[in-house]
């Protein structure tokens, strides 16, 4: 099926426009803007979202010194991933680690201690990258964004056709990082 330009939603032509409004007159862009030519023309809607996801990756790139992380965020990031793996942890798992004396993360941290602002430094490092999340019995548990896809897979047993549109609207796993690691499954 091919999109025509009067059927792209104006929602998702106007967010398309002004990202590449602000990315083109970066030189190192030309390449993007071929490729989301390129899925725009291949034309279904899922490859448009795919190309608003690039050009909306290319700009963060632009910006990226807003998407640092505070020593803090560095802090909880590294506390996570050096748990096991398929662990996945709730703010509350991470004020309690940062409560007791067996893990390090609340020493330097004290605030963390608090259940809400480790929601808060979780719920940033999910928006910058660098987490996925998954609801289980109504809450909300973060890991890597390689195990919140797994996790989220599994619970679907692994369907054949993978919405990954939904897959990163549910995980919170930017969409190129959920389409290529969906990929390395089906190629594996």
């Amino acid at each position: 099926m091919r999109i025509e330009l009067d059927d792209i939603n104006s929602e998702s032509a106007s967010e398309l426009i002004r990202i590449v409004d602000a990315i083109e007159d970066d030189p190192n862009v030309d390449d993007t803007l071929r490729r989301i030519r390129r899925l725009i023309e291949e034309g279904d809607s899922e490859l448009l979202d795919l190309a608003i996801a690039i050009a909306d990756h290319e700009l963060n790139k632009a910006t990226a010194d807003e998407d640092e992380l505070t020593p803090q965020e560095q802090s909880v990031l590294n506390h996570i991933l050096q748990e096991d793996h398929d662990t996945l942890l709730s703010a509350s798992n991470v004020a309690s680690h940062a409560d007791s004396d067996e893990y390090e993360i609340g020493t330097e941290y004290r605030s963390l201690r608090h259940r809400s602002h480790a929601s808060k430094t979780l719920k940033s490092l999910m928006e910058k990258g660098h987490l996925g999340k998954i609801q289980t019995d109504g809450t909300v548990r973060y890991a890597s964004p390689r195990v919140a896809i797994r996790h989220w897979l599994t619970e679907r047993e692994m369907p054949q056709e993978v919405p990954i549109v939904e897959l990163a609207e549910e995980t919170g796993v930017p969409l190129m990082i959920a389409k290529a690691y969906v990929d390395e499954v089906n190629l594996g």
